[in-house]
């Protein structure tokens, strides 16, 4: 059994569904850590979005995220 010590809290963000897949990877990397998942599914994808508006939606999503307290934001 691998000892990971204190439990991690990982907060991963993105726009869209792509956000279960990195979810499922830290998961499988890290069983141990507790996930908290931000999403804007409003806005994605944030591809065609302008740079402003990205950054707009990208730090209220990530904003969302903080107030959980992580240790790590994963973008």
């Amino acid at each position: 059994m691998v000892d990971y010590g204190d439990r991690v809290k990982i907060a991963l963000m993105d726009s869209g569904i792509g956000l279960l897949a990195a979810a499922a990877e830290v998961r499988r990397l890290r069983p141990d850590a507790d996930l908290v998942l931000s999403s804007d599914p409003d806005s994605m994808p944030w591809g065609p979005r302008t740079p402003e508006y990205v950054t707009e939606r990208a730090l209220g999503v990530a904003r969302a995220a903080a107030a959980h307290r992580p240790d790590a934001l994963i973008v």
